[in-house]
């Protein structure tokens, strides 16, 4: 019978530490820690690889044996606490005839996380009644950098049946960006969009 192994990672600020646990005999299995990888090119995810890698070798289990990977960061944790995240600059796109309520739904204001503290973000919005220009895209992209933003994310109506708009909007960012469609699957817009908002908030302090 196949093992089924959950596995929680968490990044620190100087180590990262992983733990096995075997859900059916209800036991952990094994535990490593390796160092955080800040200056690796691929920031800490090098180190979240290493210690993934590192826990099945010593621990004799494969990556199908795997049916759930959590990670968390703590330095991103802190970052959302204490309202230390990056500025957003969203980008909402949709067909023109429901333009006014994809806005509403995509264009998230400032979101408080403490007393005082903010999520800051501004925004465009890009109809995609027709095929996106290479220009227009690239326009809106300067203009919410110019406005502040750090990163970046693309939220499309629909854009977890066809992903293709906000990809092709997240290949043109010269900054950190994300799309709505990776963070989650469910269909409510505004949710989708509050998802990426946040994790984009704390994006920098996760790589």
């Amino acid at each position: 019978m196949s093992k089924r192994i959950r596995v929680g990672i968490d990044v620190g600020g100087t180590f990262t530490k992983a733990v096995a646990m075997d859900i059916v005999e209800g036991k952990i299995i094994g535990k490593v820690t390796v160092l955080t990888t800040h200056s690796s090119r691929e920031g800490v995810a090098t180190g979240i690889v290493e210690a993934l890698t590192e826990l099945m070798q010593k621990h004799n289990f494969k990556r199908t044996d795997i049916e759930l990977i959590s990670h968390s960061t703590t330095q991103a944790v802190n970052a959302l606490l204490e309202g230390d995240t990056a500025k957003v600059g969203i980008i909402g796109m949709g067909v023109g005839l429901e333009k006014s309520n994809i806005i509403r739904r995509t264009n998230i204001k400032d979101i408080e996380l403490a007393p005082n503290k903010y999520l800051r973000t501004c925004y465009r919005f890009l109809d995609t009644s027709k095929y996106l220009q290479n220009q227009e895209v690239l326009s809106a992209i300067s203009e919410l950098k110019r406005e502040g933003a750090e990163v970046l994310i693309i939220s499309e109506a629909y854009g977890v049946d066809d992903p293709s708009n906000e990809e092709f909007v997240m290949r043109k960012s010269d900054i950190p960006a994300t799309a709505g469609h990776e963070l989650t699957g469910i269909y409510g817009l505004e949710i989708r969009t509050l998802t990426a908002a946040i994790n984009a908030g704390i994006l920098p302090k996760a790589m």
